[in-house]
């Protein structure tokens, strides 16, 4: 979803070296249009041979049906089409930034043309795009005979020529990704440690102890876990870790109990979207303590139905339930992960305890101590579906009523902490990988978890809380720049892997070494009347998977509501 577009008033004609304002017209047959005139073979242009140019082989059409002479291939279309897809998988305008530029673009393409005009259905153009401190990955590129000749019976100025552009390549794209899904499936199923029914109605259900306390020695299957227990074991056994750590994911837990089923494990195989039993598993796993040294205590994540629900409802007496037994303001980073549009982010809340200091010493880098800070992190980056004005006002209306039950709260409302005015209360988009398909938002999320617990355990990768200057700077060096965040797109696809063999480890240990207590998830009783309804909100949005979506128009008006006095000022920060 969202993988970019392309403006025509933003190609400018130095960037790929085509747009000369003139209609492309139809030529002969071995002619191929462009600026300038064209003549001779590609080979004699590019002044090398086409076997060397074309780095994919291409589709020889064998079928007489068509006619070679009615190939009358527009070169700058062909262009138009290359520079579209690779915008859109990139989610860049100016493919200069990536390291492509305008002349390999105009090469490749024209190495497109001359096969389509030898006969060829389509063709395959491979793209290195440089990314800063990750391996490059390369963009396959899908010409089609059929694309392009319905694209060039309209001018490159016309709308409906963009339009129609943007409906080929997102499908192009879709059937590109579909085509390479049986090998990922296979390669994913090489990779598993135990295969898992999809119709398998209970797996596991959290929290739970093991007779040989086996559970923790699931971390081993995830690289980042694995390493973080490393650093956090020093020189103790697992076993007694473990003990520690089943103690700690029962108070982490408590009565909200993670229950995964067969259908849930489908979710992370290639091409899918994960779903909130998932995210909801990996979240407490990963934010357990596993010793008394680990400082993931001091970090605090909501469930994923919170934050859509507030953004529904409100922030009312039902969801401040959820926070009764917590006091954010004692943790140093408060995660809130969202659903909405069929697309997973998540907000970010560092050092909430401090925005009064923060405000006090706004805007001066000299500030070395700790501040408060915002941030949103979005696999989609600019191009997101999700309303970050929206979220951010009700972040920060729940932090100002959560203020309200610890601090004094006979200031006028105004004058509450949070308030969207002061620019320390904006929230920041730090760059990030961007995702390349619609299917692995999800999976970018449980990647930006786990990096942020290891940045505040591991000393090799240790983030200093947040200081002045890295707000200041949109956190381009301790996120956007910090190795943690330098994945690739084959560490999501080997993520889906592990956290599913974490999982499946899981339902091993529950299976096989559980040893079945009163106080299982399964007996709990509630003990209160709240407690009865906290756990009749979490039954009915799991069953059916909540996904809220309003236009602004819609939230405002909405009367359940009532913010802080947002206004249409209230703009969130996006350094691009």
């Amino acid at each position: 979803m969202g993988l970019g577009y392309v403006d025509n008033a933003s190609l400018e004609a130095d960037d790929v070296g085509l747009f000369s304002g003139n209609e492309a017209r139809p030529v002969g047959v071995g002619e191929i249009t462009q600026n300038t005139t064209a003549s001779g073979t590609i080979g004699a242009m590019l002044g090398q041979p086409t076997e060397k140019a074309n780095p994919v082989t291409p589709v020889k059409d064998t079928t007489s049906s068509i006619a070679r002479e009615d190939r009358n291939i527009s070169l700058q279309h062909i262009i138009f089409f290359v520079t579209t897809w690779l915008q859109k998988v990139l989610c860049v305008k100016q493919l200069r930034h990536k390291g492509i530029p305008k002349k390999e673009i105009k090469k490749q393409s024209m190495v497109a043309a001359q096969n389509l005009v030898e006969g060829h259905r389509e063709t395959k153009l491979r793209f290195n795009p440089k990314h800063k401190s990750k391996a490059p990955n390369a963009v396959i590129v899908l010409v089609s005979l059929v694309n392009i000749m319905d694209l060039q019976k309209h001018s490159l100025e016309s709308p409906v020529c963009q339009a129609i552009c943007d409906s080929l390549v997102s499908s192009g794209i879709s059937s590109l990704e579909s085509s390479s899904l049986p090998e990922a499936e296979s390669s994913f199923r090489e990779k598993v440690s135990t295969a898992v029914n999809a119709n398998d109605s209970h797996c596991f259900a959290l929290p739970f102890k093991t007779n040989d306390q086996s559970l923790l020695s699931a971390d081993r299957f995830s690289s980042d876990l694995s390493s973080r227990l490393s650093c956090l074991a020093n020189g103790r056994d697992i076993p007694s870790l473990s003990a520690y750590f089943e103690n700690s994911l029962r108070d982490n837990i408590k009565r909200n109990g993670a229950v995964v089923h067969g259908m849930d494990f489908a979710t992370l195989e290639p091409g899918k979207c994960l779903n909130d039993a998932v995210l909801n598993f990996w979240f407490k796993w990963v934010t357990t303590p596993r010793c008394p040294e680990d400082n993931t205590s001091s970090v605090h994540i909501c469930s994923t139905f919170f934050l859509s629900g507030v953004l529904n409802d409100g922030y009312n007496t039902r969801y401040q339930k959820w926070l009764k037994n917590v006091n954010i303001f004692d943790k140093s980073m408060v995660l809130f992960p969202v659903h909405l549009a069929h697309h997973w982010s998540v907000i970010v809340v560092l050092n909430p305890k401090l925005i009064k200091q923060t405000k006090q010493r706004w805007n001066d880098p000299s500030y070395t101590r700790d501040v408060f800070a915002m941030i949103h992190l979005d696999s989609l980056g600019s191009g997101t579906v999700h309303n970050k004005q929206q979220l951010a006002r009700a972040v920060r209306d729940i932090l100002n009523k959560e203020w309200d039950k610890y601090n004094n709260n006979a200031l006028d409302k105004t004058d509450r902490p949070f308030n969207h005015r002061h620019e320390s209360c904006k929230l920041l988009s730090p760059k990030v990988l961007k995702q390349t398909n619609n299917y692995d938002c999800g999976v970018h999320v449980c990647r930006y978890v786990v990096n942020l617990v290891r940045m505040v355990n591991d000393a090799e990768v240790k983030m200093p809380n947040a200081k002045m200057a890295d707000v200041l700077d949109n956190f381009s060096n301790s996120i956007t720049g910090h190795e943690l965040f330098g994945y690739t797109e084959s560490n999501i696809s080997s993520m889906r892997t592990e956290i599913y063999n974490v999982m499946a480890h899981t339902m091993n240990s529950y299976k096989n070494h559980r040893i079945h207590e009163p106080s299982s998830v399964h007996d709990l009783v509630s003990d209160s009347e709240e407690d009865e309804e906290e756990a009749e909100i979490l039954v009915s949005q799991d069953l059916e998977d909540t996904d809220v979506v309003m236009s602004d128009a819609e939230f405002t008006e909405d009367a359940s509501y009532q913010f802080q006095s947002d206004e249409d000022d209230d703009l969130s920060i996006d350094t691009k």
